[in-house]
């Protein structure tokens, strides 16, 4: 019950009020009128008009107010007030957006207000946002950046749930997106990653790009958007198909002001090997940044390199990850070379990342960013797309691994590769193998593992085997349910100290799988049933574990987390999982001798021809033989040395298929490797006398 008291007059001195109530109904807002009448002594006093009548209820409906009694409605709150001629506030937009030196060469804007608001009310501001071009363009993406009054909105308004986001014209092949650049100014975006010809073509009419909401807590005298500092940007293929990158707007990004633009980014880069990540371009120095900032030097807390992790592509998150201070390699206005980091700040925080959680990089794409306000969202920066490279910008992560060299870093101390995720594969086996103690599987559970563990084996020779029952520094292999919650195996590892060569040493201690209420499959037939759990395909993921590889979000890799599901089978290693494996073996503390005879590999990549095990051997080592460069993207020389004598070469494929061969008798020797795929090759070089392998990755 609403009771209204107002002041009726004063008899002898004392004041009289008089009062009139109405009922409403717990979480009603609108407006009432009060009617003016006479008291019996002649004073004014008021109350509620027509009672129940004279309330005009708010309705919301996401963006459009309107009011309605139960006599009228008016379909919005500046139709209200020009009904009852009550003072109102047009929000004021620019109808027309231009570039200011060349209008023709951008898409154009417009801004239209869907209500007048009043400044004494709580309420919000809705408005719909129009894009048309003069020239028929392809759009690609765009973005509109718009600056707000902190005193109308607050600060923030995406995160703190001030802004509501309708969808345009646009169909459903287009993502729409709204985000904090900063506290004041907010961005809206629209992207899709659909062929050219399947585009939105825009030419000469307006298209709905979105509709847009905010909710105000104050009011303030200035405009609540303050269009004069409007940014856009866009993304198009014109008329004859050429890709058109733009900045435009009521004011353009000034030439020394911020505006990053990537250029090139390297293809593929694995992650925690020493990969250098370079990516060309332009403006990627803030002009405000100086030599006695607080951290000296590029990058520094303004400039930042972004990846996408694996976490945020696994989970289609926006889970990010910047590579820490050491990990930079060079920062100039035009070039940025870094490390593919596995450790690094994660999520726009100071807060490092944690591999267990999946904050690796992983295959996305690379954010560059500067004035970069305490690792918060940049206002300034650029994302690689379309033509920055041949697959649309994105960097593809083959493997991600925990080996670290510290060696080059500017703020190492003994005791930080404790904590930076660097490791080796090591044993702690005087006959330096890796075995697993499988005593504790039942027969059927023990020949799964083993089918994996062989897998593992042959393709990498790493001298894998099984161990005696309770051997002492083997890795024991159980079932249970002492891991973490949502996960069906897991391998535990323990850290020891720094060796001399700064590398950490990182041991498996054992491998888990969960025994409860989990339907595993053993047997060898494809396929499994739908409602199991292919256990070979969980031992080949956790023995890559044990090796030292992280996880990675590539489609088919043995390492991807969601891999193992029900009625889905992996029993085999793609070019991704080898190469990150043969990283591992290369790494490994000591030299690993050849994997024991007795156990079959099961095909011929190590006993090919039957004459050698295409392995580096210590023998290998001394090779006579130089390959380089490896990796490689091109050409491979083969440099023999003055004493050696000539030889036949062979190259083959990581399965063991004979891909080439050729004599050389130069000491100079270049290999075409531009018509060979991606992936991992054994170069076979056989004299009179000895026989040496070198295994050498093509980009």
């Amino acid at each position: 019950e609403v009771i209204i008291l107002t002041r009726g007059g004063t008899i002898d001195g004392v004041t009289k009020f008089q009062s009139h109530g109405f009922s409403l109904r717990k979480g009603d807002k609108g407006f009432f009128f009060l009617k003016e009448k006479k008291s019996s002594w002649g004073e004014s006093y008021y109350e509620v008009y027509a009672g129940q009548q004279g309330f005009y209820q708010r309705r919301h409906d996401g963006f459009m107010t309107s009011l309605y009694s139960q006599m009228k409605s008016y379909p919005s709150l500046n139709s209200f007030y020009k009904y009852f001629g009550f003072e109102y506030n047009e929000v004021d937009f620019e109808e027309e957006m231009r570039a200011v030196n060349n209008p023709n060469a951008c898409l154009r804007y417009r801004l239209e207000p869907i209500e007048a608001t009043d400044i004494s009310t709580s309420n919000e501001i809705s408005f719909n946002m129009y894009v048309r071009s003069t020239e028929p363009v392809n759009l690609r993406e765009l973005s509109i950046q718009l600056n707000y009054s902190n005193n109308w909105f607050g600060q923030n308004i995406v995160a703190n749930n001030k802004l509501n986001l309708g969808d345009g014209d646009f169909d459903e092949s287009y993502t729409l997106q709204s985000s904090d650049i900063s506290e004041d100014i907010l961005e809206v975006s629209l992207r899709s990653n659909s062929p050219v010809g399947q585009l939105q073509l825009l030419s000469g009419s307006e298209i709905k790009l979105a509709t847009v909401s905010i909710s105000f807590d104050e009011s303030a005298p200035e405009l609540p958007i303050m269009v004069e500092n409007t940014i856009y940007r866009s993304l198009y293929y014109d008329e004859d198909g050429n890709l058109v990158r733009n900045s435009c707007g009521h004011i353009e990004i000034s030439e020394e002001g911020c505006g990053p633009i990537i250029t090139g980014i390297d293809i593929r880069k694995a992650a925690g090997d020493q990969s250098i990540l370079t990516i060309t371009g332009a403006g990627f120095i803030h002009p405000s940044a100086q030599p006695n900032d607080e951290w000296c030097g590029l990058p520094n807390i303004e400039h930042r390199v972004k990846f996408k992790s694996v976490n945020g592509a696994f989970s289609q998150s926006q889970l990010t990850i910047s590579p820490l201070e050491r990990d930079y390699i060079s920062w100039t206005n035009n070039e940025i070379q870094v490390k593919i980091p596995t450790q690094g700040y994660v999520n726009d925080t100071f807060d490092r990342a944690d591999e267990r959680k999946d904050e690796i990089a992983g295959t996305g794409e690379v954010t560059v960013c500067i004035d970069d306000m305490l690792m918060e969202k940049c206002v300034c920066f650029d994302t690689s797309g379309f033509n920055d490279n041949p697959n649309d910008g994105e960097l593809y992560v083959p493997f991600s691994t925990y080996t670290r060299d510290n060696t080059t870093d500017s703020d190492f101390t003994p005791n930080s590769c404790l904590f930076s995720g660097q490791a080796r594969l090591v044993t702690r086996l005087s006959s330096q193998e890796v075995l697993f103690d499988l005593s504790g599987l039942l027969p059927f559970q023990r020949s799964a593992f083993l089918r994996a563990l062989n897998t593992w084996r042959c393709a990498t020779n790493i001298n894998f085997g099984e161990a005696s029952p309770g051997l002492t520094g083997s890795v024991p292999v159980t079932f249970g349910d002492n891991i973490r919650d949502g996960l069906l195996a897991e391998t535990f590892f323990s850290a020891g100290s720094c060796q001399i060569d700064n590398q950490k040493i990182q041991e498996t201690t054992s491998i888990v799988f969960r025994s409860t209420n989990t339907p595993w499959e053993f047997g060898t037939n494809l396929p499994i049933g739908q409602s199991v759990y292919d256990f070979e395909t969980a031992a080949l993921h956790e023995i890559g574990h044990a090796m030292g590889l992280n996880h990675t979000c590539n489609e088919g890799n043995i390492m991807r987390p969601d891999l193992l599901a029900l009625g889905k089978a992996c029993r085999a290693l793609s070019s991704d999982d080898l190469e990150g494996g043969l990283y591992c073996q290369n790494r490994s503390t000591d030299p690993l001798p050849s994997p024991n005879p007795a156990l079959s590999c099961g095909f011929s990549l190590l006993t090919l021809q039957n004459k050698t095990i295409l392995t580096e051997t210590a023998e290998t080592r001394l090779s006579p033989f130089t390959v380089y460069p490896n990796p490689t993207s091109d050409d491979l020389e083969i440099n023999m040395s003055e004493e050696s004598e000539s030889a036949t070469l062979m190259v083959y494929s990581s399965s063991g298929l004979l891909k080439l061969t050729q004599r050389i008798t130069n000491s100079i020797t270049t290999l075409n490797f531009d018509d060979f795929d991606a992936g991992v090759y054994l170069i076979k070089l056989e004299t009179k006398t000895k026989t040496y392998v070198h295994k050498v990755i093509k980009l």
